[in-house]
């Protein structure tokens, strides 16, 4: 337990990290191609780093068997660790992310109780989804991206993320020292777990609808589209804006090529 609850706080500390290096100055592709991404071995590597800790870092911080300081430095890392997620755009994560979720929340113990308390960093990370999304319609070029550099956007964003790491860290100890303070009555605790259940409910259900209105709205046969046709990427652009990248063939020449030879 030891050893992981140090491994979860070492990847909220590299993401905190990165993003006062984003915030403090100039570093457009710190996460893209840059020093990080090549650490990894790519971009997408570093959206599953962050998944890694996020997922991690709630299930350990829900337990009541850590201090509250570990619980509220592993909530902040965990916010911490989505906006790392998202900064490195990658498609790979963002189309498989509600998979992941549903997994999770399927095969874990207490889901209730940890869909609950995953609220406090993701509520804080999703508070920061105007600046990144500006940050992505800056290297789109476009609306309301003026003559702003995407380093400058990355900059907003990264310290927007910062406070909404702290705040989610200051939650997590106001609620983790509430814990030890009160005891939940009976009545308390049937009340505690039905919006447990709610919560874990309304992640799935978000879930699903994101889903539905990606499939009503035509962006999932668009990007399906884009994706089998092999659409040309354009450099400077948000990775979440096309998906273009010739994957799809090799795929499909690997696949056939197993087929003929499934031994060779």
């Amino acid at each position: 337990m030891l050893f992981r609850s140090a491994y979860l706080l070492a990847i909220g500390v590299l993401a905190v990290v990165v993003l006062v290096e984003l915030a403090t100055g100039p570093a457009p592709q710190l996460l893209i191609t840059g020093q990080l991404a090549a650490g990894l071995g790519y971009h997408n590597g570093t959206a599953a780093l962050g998944t890694i800790g996020v997922v991690g870092s709630v299930l350990a911080s829900c337990s009541r068997t850590h201090r509250p300081a570990v619980r509220a430095a592993l909530a902040g890392g965990a916010a911490a660790c989505i906006s790392l997620s998202l900064l490195a755009q990658s498609r790979g994560w963002l189309y498989t992310l509600p998979v992941i979720v549903v997994i999770v929340l399927a095969i874990i113990p207490r889901r209730g109780r940890t869909a609950a308390w995953a609220l406090i960093p993701a509520a804080a990370a999703l508070a920061t989804l105007p600046w990144v999304a500006h940050s992505w319609a800056v290297a789109d070029g476009t609306a309301g991206a003026g003559h702003q550099t995407v380093a400058a956007a990355d900059m907003a964003t990264a310290r927007a993320a910062l406070v909404a790491a702290l705040l989610s860290g200051c939650v997590a100890w106001l609620v983790a020292r509430g814990q030890q303070r009160f005891v939940l009555s009976r009545r308390g605790r049937r009340v505690a777990k039905w919006i447990s259940r709610v919560s874990a409910a309304l992640v799935v259900a978000v879930t699903a609808v994101a889903s539905m209105l990606l499939v009503s709205t035509g962006k999932l046969a668009q990007g399906w589209h884009q994706f089998t046709t092999d659409a040309p990427v354009r450099s400077g652009v948000s990775h979440f804006a096309q998906l273009g990248s010739g994957r799809y063939d090799i795929w499909r020449v690997a696949f056939h090529s197993f087929l003929a030879h499934p031994l060779g």
